[in-house]
């Protein structure tokens, strides 16, 4: 899976200008998952400072995990 990832992120470098910002979106499902799992807290929460990123996508994936 990882080789697969890298080409796309080549693919995605060849068509962006820079600077950019990519996320990859698997692994930050994977990093709130191994967050929430980690805190022993009933009703723990993350929060997000939209003034560091406001995509759309990105807030929406946040929200729903």
């Amino acid at each position: 899976m990882g080789n697969e990832k890298n080409r796309k992120l080549e693919e995605i470098l060849g068509r962006v200008e820079t600077p950019s910002y990519i996320l990859d979106l698997d692994r930050v499902r994977s990093n709130i998952q191994l967050i929430k799992s980690s805190v022993p807290y009933p009703n723990f929460q993350i929060h997000y400072a939209l003034f560091s990123n406001d995509n759309e996508g990105l807030l929406q994936l946040i929200r729903d995990k």
